[in-house]
């Protein structure tokens, strides 16, 4: 954590010094301050004029404004920009985190940490530079000060101030875990909230939105008392330190009175030593604030260095890059379990292979193992056992970024951005031309993109919602053609859609397919989608059972033949 901290940090270092040095400075001012209203009350008792010691009061304040003006604005735009350095961090880790981190991580606790924990991190930052010097340097000024007017009554003071100091420090480690809790608890009731709106139409459709509230409303509550645990925590302890040194200032009466009345004190410089133990008295407060206010951004800081410490290992950067891919794949002797689920293999000695060029379809009943072994090919995870190989070579020890240029894959739920038809292509190829964005979107017979009000310029709905499935679904296939990929994973991409729909995505592909320099995988559960594939082979429970021509796997009667007689009457194309 102390690493990451620096490395955030130490670009902003000369300027965070800066600022602290202007605060330093302030709280120098503050300590003076007490001097001159001592000599106000000297001049009052003794009949001479208050007026140089008022223009001495009035100077020192607002020169101590100014100076915490220049600390509050270096300070404040030196901690912005570290906020900015570590959300881009995060961020930029996030985005090459293993897809099996996101199997275990909620999109709302991600969004959480990226906002909330960066602010109290950055907040803490600022407030230390700032405040908690300012605060630090009032107090050993405010010491040296009490121990030049009375050492008697200063050593008296610390005596009393030192359990105050040492209950702070244990206060503080408790502080520390209910803040934890509590931002665990807040990062819970967010993820909550952004799964129910991220399916509204789920929600919608089935009356849940009362199921859902009760949901979110028991996160909430579980978050709120945690917060309010946090604040009891603060209020107690805020409210016993006032306590406190209000009797450590009747004491200081006390004792200053005694002194006066021994002729060892004037009334001036009782009320300047009772002024600087009011000022301290605040300082100690404003330290333990801090104090708090550190300890639950420590927590925030922890966690954002874990997530930037978890090193991906699918998605690691390096390896080789042998050349120009051909686009033979191999899945040999393959075995996979989630690791969100490790006791449930998905993928159990699979065994595959595909020659450049040719098409490929996956079949069989759901949770066979389709999807998973297309998820293996774009190396979102790597196998347990066995291998997948492409072009001879172990996607293991090949650069995955080199990898991923040369393969495309269009989903079964197409995913669209809130950006022009022309970018969400251009994700495919940010340096393709237009031309080739409109070849692409031809290919992918996407003519109805040339009749809308911009055209190619129409920005789109967050998840294209303005377009119906099949629209949807072929733009995402023009995104996949207009990188021209060696290797094409279609992943259930018509499963979803209605017949009319089907028959122009699928004509679509089949188009797609015919570049005979492209190997194409297709995983198809309709089994309307696959008649053209080259050979075809049926899953089940991870292995392959059976594998052959459209024609070659109805004859022989087997696995492939079942399925198609279980679909016959729901599927509206032709299989035979």
């Amino acid at each position: 954590m102390v690493t990451h901290l620096w490395e955030w940090v130490r670009p902003e270092l000369p300027w965070l010094v800066a600022g602290a040095a202007l605060a330093v400075g302030a709280a120098a001012l503050s300590v003076l301050a007490p001097g001159a209203v001592g000599r106000l009350q000297d001049s009052a008792a003794s009949g001479s004029s208050p007026v140089p010691a008022l223009v001495t009061l009035g100077g020192l304040v607002l020169g101590r404004f100014a100076l915490e003006y220049g600390a509050s604005t270096v300070i404040t735009a030196s901690c912005q920009n570290v906020a900015d350095r570590m959300r881009m961090e995060l961020f930029s880790q996030l985005l090459r985190s293993d897809i099996a981190f996101f199997d275990a991580s909620s999109t709302g606790q991600l969004a959480k940490h990226l906002d909330s924990d960066v602010k109290q991190v950055r907040d803490a930052i600022r407030d230390v530079a700032s405040k908690g010097v300012r605060a630090a340097a009032t107090t050993v000024g405010g010491l040296a000060t009490l121990l030049w007017l009375s050492p008697t009554l200063t050593g008296g003071l610390v005596v009393l101030l030192a359990p105050l100091v040492l209950a702070g420090n244990l206060f503080g480690a408790h502080m520390r875990r209910l803040a934890s809790a509590s931002s665990d608890a807040s990062a819970a009731a967010a993820g909550v909230a952004s799964e129910s709106l991220a399916n509204v139409r789920v929600v919608r459709a089935f009356n849940a939105e009362p199921a859902e509230q009760r949901r979110y409303g028991d996160a909430l509550k579980v978050a709120s008392d945690r917060s309010r645990d946090v604040a009891q925590a603060v209020s107690f302890f805020a409210g016993g330190a006032t306590l406190a040194l209000n009797a450590v200032t009747g004491a200081v009466l006390a004792g200053g009175s005694a002194l006066v009345a021994a002729g060892a004190m004037t009334q001036g410089q009782v009320g300047t030593f009772l002024v600087h133990t009011l000022g301290l008295s605040g300082s100690l407060e404003a330290v333990s604030l801090q104090v708090n206010g550190t300890n639950k951004a420590l927590g925030a800081a922890t966690r954002l260095s874990n997530m930037l410490d978890a090193k991906p290992t699918a998605n690691a950067p390096g390896g080789a890059q042998p050349g120009p891919l051909e686009g033979d794949i191999e899945w040999r002797g393959v075995g996979f379990a989630y690791p969100s689920r490790p006791s449930a293999k998905v993928l159990d000695d699979l065994s595959l292979s595909v020659k450049r060029g040719s098409t490929l379809a996956l079949v069989g009943g759901s949770g066979a193992g389709k999807s998973t072994a297309g998820q293996l090919l774009l190396r979102f995870y790597d196998p347990d056992a066995g291998a997948v190989l492409v072009d001879g070579h172990d996607l293991r020890d090949v650069d995955p970024r080199w990898y991923r240029e040369s393969v495309a894959v269009v989903p079964q739920h197409p995913l669209l951005f809130a950006a022009s038809v022309l970018d969400n292509v251009l994700y495919g190829k940010p340096d393709a031309t237009r031309a080739q964005v409109e070849n692409a979107l031809r290919e992918a017979q996407c003519d109805f993109v040339f009749d809308l009000p911009e055209g190619l310029d129409t920005v789109l709905s967050e998840g294209g919602g303005s377009l119906s499935g099949g629209q949807k679904q072929r733009l995402s296939l023009a995104r996949a053609l207009v990188r021209d990929p060696r290797i094409l994973l279609l992943d259930e991409a018509t499963a979803a859609l209605d017949a009319e729909s089907e028959g122009k995505v699928q004509a679509a592909l089949e188009r797609a397919c015919q570049a005979r320099r492209r190997t194409v995988v297709v995983i198809a559960h309709r089994l309307s989608t696959v008649r053209m594939a080259d050979s075809i082979a049926v899953l089940q429970r991870g292995r392959v059972v059976e594998q052959g021509t459209h024609a070659e796997l109805l004859r022989r009667g087997g696995a492939y033949a079942s399925l198609v007689q279980k679909q016959r009457g729901a599927d509206h194309a032709s299989l035979e």
